[in-house]
This record gives C-alpha cells, sequence and structure tokens, in this order.
C-alpha cells in the first residue's frame, strides 16, 4: 500500500509543479435555479479571482447582468453522469455563447486542475475559445486538466446539483427532460477567505473513487457487531 500511497502524491506532485497548492475564496456568487418553474435553490459559486482573474471576472458580470449577455434566463442544457453544462448566453440552447470581452477570449491558464467533485470551469471548442458556457464536475475529471480552465468552486448547495443530476434527460445527448432554468443571481462576500487546499481535495477525491472494500468472511462467521446482540 505505501508504493501506492507515495506514487499518487508523486503524480500530484509533478501535475501541480510551478502551480498553487492553495486557492483563496473571498466570495460566492449565487446562480437561483427552478425546475420546470419549481424552485430549487442557490447554487453558490466560490471564485478564484486570485489565479484566474479575467475568467472569473467574465463568470461574475455575466452572472449579475441583467441584461444581455446575462446568465438569468439561460438553462442547463446537459446533464450526465460526471457533469452539468449551462451558461448558453446567446441562444440559450447550447450551441452560442458570448464573453464580456467579446465572442470569446483566450484561456487564461490551467493552473487550477479538476481535482474532485464541485469544481468548475469554463466550456470550449478547442484552444482559447472562452465565452460563457461552463460545467460543474460530479467527480475527480483531472484527465480534463490542461484543456478546459477551472476558475470555482461549489461551495453551498451541493445538494441541488445531485438532484439535478437525477434529472430525466435525452440518452442521445444528455439534454434535461425538464428545464432547469437560471432565475436570480447575486453575490455574498465571505466574512473570511474561504482557502481551498488543492492537494487535499485531491487525496480525498482519490479515496472516494477507491472506497475501502470490506473484508469477505468465510459463510457463518459471527461478526463482533452480532456478537454484541447476546451481550447483557
Amino acid at each position: 500500500m505505501k508504493p501506492l500511497i507515495i506514487f499518487s502524491l508523486i503524480s500530484f506532485s509533478i501535475a501541480g509543479e510551478d502551480k498553487p497548492q492553495f486557492g483563496k475564496i473571498y466570495e460566492s456568487v449565487w446562480l437561483e435555479i427552478e425546475v420546470d418553474g419549481y424552485p430549487r435553490g442557490k447554487l453558490h459559486f466560490g471564485l478564484f479571482r486570485d489565479i484566474v482573474p479575467r475568467t472569473t471576472k467574465n463568470f461574475k458580470k455575466l452572472a449579475l447582468s441583467d441584461s444581455y449577455p446575462s446568465y438569468k434566463g439561460t438553462i442547463f442544457h446537459r446533464v450526465s453522469n460526471w457533469m452539468l453544462q449551462g451558461g448558453d448566453v446567446e441562444y440559450k440552447d447550447g450551441v452560442g455563447g458570448v464573453s464580456i470581452y467579446g465572442k470569446t477570449f483566450d484561456d487564461e491558464n490551467f493552473d487550477i486542475g479538476h481535482y474532485r467533485r464541485g469544481y468548475v470551469a469554463m466550456s470550449n471548442s478547442g484552444p482559447n475559445s472562452n465565452a460563457s458556457q461552463f460545467y460543474i464536475v460530479t467527480k475527480r475529471s483531472t484527465h480534463l486538466d490542461g484543456e478546459f480552465v477551472v476558475f470555482g468552486k461549489i461551495i453551498d448547495g451541493w445538494e441541488i446539483v445531485e438532484k439535478l443530476q437525477q434529472e430525466p434527460v435525452n440518452d442521445e445527448d444528455d439534454y434535461p427532460l425538464k428545464k432547469i432554468k437560471v432565475v436570480g443571481a447575486g453575490v455574498k462576500r465571505l466574512l473570511n477567505p474561504l482557502v481551498v487546499n488543492f492537494q487535499e481535495d485531491f487525496m480525498a477525491a482519490m479515496k472516494e473513487d477507491k472506497p475501502e472494500e470490506k473484508e469477505e468472511l468465510p459463510e457463518g462467521t459471527v461478526t463482533e457487531d452480532e456478537l454484541r446482540k447476546f451481550e447483557l
């Protein structure tokens, strides 16, 4: 077991060479969600503005805007077993997008990975094609590192993400059969910055991906829990 643990740590170190080990979150931008008109609550996005200031500014401006382009009125157009995708401010169906800097803007950096469930990244159609679409991963997705700019993390409302992931979808393209819509947005400043340890998130996700296996006992073996039933 020790060599495996050491290998995991080395792999993270190599992947994160000259990259930040921590990220600070000073505020959360929330999006209020409805499903077919029924309120589902607010998703709170913590933004790593110190690491990706241009990308987080784009997300925040689009969320808080009351006029085009704005996240208000957009839908989550893809819900799969590993992610939720939304943010098409242009056509509101998943085929478009516009940034606050123009049609698209360049990849800022790839300093943050998809270390664990809850991380948020920009969708794109290739290098330097960021616009407004984004996605939330629901499991560790480090195979996407270096291709998509990660800029935030869900810090409150994870139970909403889990419920949305259970919504029925079209099997061909993961398009939800019900309209998952953003109906409001706002910002909440944290009293104290939230410090996210990227390495701790990565290691926690490794454990989540490989839950400890229970030892199989021979048939007829009496366990300690069963013995306690007979204790006076």
